[in-house]
């Protein structure tokens, strides 16, 4: 997952631009914080959530880089 690195550029730029913000270490306990989260409802929000009302959502495939890379309609 990107989460870790994106949260990593994100606090690496408020340290240069403000002098604070959390060291990587603090980045992984962070983001491990929220990460079971990631775990129990990813492959539900991937299938859809609208049930028999398929069509009503759409998957973004993200990448590092933070650009789109696929747009799949559930």
């Amino acid at each position: 997952m990107y989460v870790y690195h994106w949260r990593e550029e994100q606090e690496a730029a408020m340290r240069a631009s403000k002098g604070t913000g959390m060291t990587q270490e603090q980045v992984v306990n962070f983001v491990n914080g929220y990460y079971p989260c990631y775990e129990l409802y990813t492959d539900v929000l991937r299938n859809g959530i609208f049930g028999e009302e398929k069509g009503k959502q759409l998957r973004l495939v993200v990448g590092k880089d933070r650009k789109v890379k696929e747009v799949h309609k559930i």
